[in-house]
Formats: structure tokens, sequence, C-alpha cells
């Protein structure tokens, strides 16, 4: 009884060891097992660029000169 209670333990423990072992291969073989954190790409704010705001160019008025009335004489 001794001797099957032993042989049933190690059978279980030899078990445990190969069923991690073999878990741990096939994680590191097959990729899609894996659980792998993809990073997410951080999106990269375009800057908006300011657009100047062009100067309007004032027209200068031109002043009309006043004709001085000539008296006669």
């Amino acid at each position: 009884m001794t001797t099957e209670m032993y042989l049933f333990g190690t059978l279980l423990a030899v078990c445990s060891c190969v069923k991690h072992f073999v878990s741990q291969f096939a994680m590191n073989s097959i990729p899609a097992t894996k659980k792998v954190k993809k990073k997410k790409k951080k999106k990269k704010k375009k800057k908006k660029k300011k657009k100047k705001k062009k100067k309007k160019k004032k027209k200068k008025k031109k002043k009309k000169k006043k004709k001085k009335l000539k008296r006669k004489k």
C-alpha cells in the first residue's frame, strides 16, 4: 500500500513537472499563445502652422489742392 502511494505521488510530481516544461516549451515555440502586450503607437500630434496675416497696405488718400480763387484786381 505504501509503495503504491509512493509511486502515485512520484507519478503526480513527474507529471506536473513535465506539464510545466511542456507548457513553457509550447509558449516559447508558438508566438500566438504568448501573451504579448502590443505597444500602442502614440500618434504624433501635428502642429498647426499659424497662418501669418497679411497686413493690408493702407492707401494714402491724395489731398486735393484747393484752388485759390484769384481775385480780380
